[in-house]
């Protein structure tokens, strides 16, 4: 929709505000950002290659310009804190298929993406890049 539209354009700016600031266009030949850039493995672990480095690194500047670790926590923690979610000793947010814990994670990931103004795909990497949320693999 035209939200997810908005996110993703201001989430292709600030990536491109990345490429600018880290002085990467120099290196780049391809200008157009794919949706796979923004890709869950990406954020977490840095890839191999020249250009695949370059896209990490400015998803990375977009994640913290976007959501600054901070400010990301503060809220994150206000949250949890309004929503009554309580920390069992799994991790702040925990998610596995237990219907409350998917239920939490949806009511956290759409506040948080509606406060940050981001997809709720890069909410999801960056409380994952910040400890904050802790996911059990399910099987989908």
């Amino acid at each position: 929709g035209a939200d997810s539209q908005s996110h993703l354009a201001r989430f292709t700016l600030a990536h491109e505000l990345g490429h600018h600031f880290l002085n990467h266009k120099r290196y780049m030949t391809r200008e157009a950002i794919r949706a796979q850039d923004i890709d869950q493995s990406q954020l977490i672990t840095i890839p191999k290659g020249e250009a695949e480095r370059l896209e990490w690194q400015a998803n990375t500047f977009a994640s913290c310009l976007l959501m600054p670790t901070e400010e990301f926590q503060t809220a994150f923690g206000l949250l949890l804190q309004h929503l009554g979610i309580r920390n069992r000793g799994h991790g702040p947010l925990y998610l596995d298929s237990q219907k409350d814990n998917v239920i939490q994670f949806h009511a956290v990931c759409n506040s948080l993406s509606n406060y940050f103004n981001v997809s709720k795909t890069a909410i999801r990497l960056r409380m994952r890049v910040l400890g904050l949320l802790v996911e059990v693999c399910r099987q989908d």
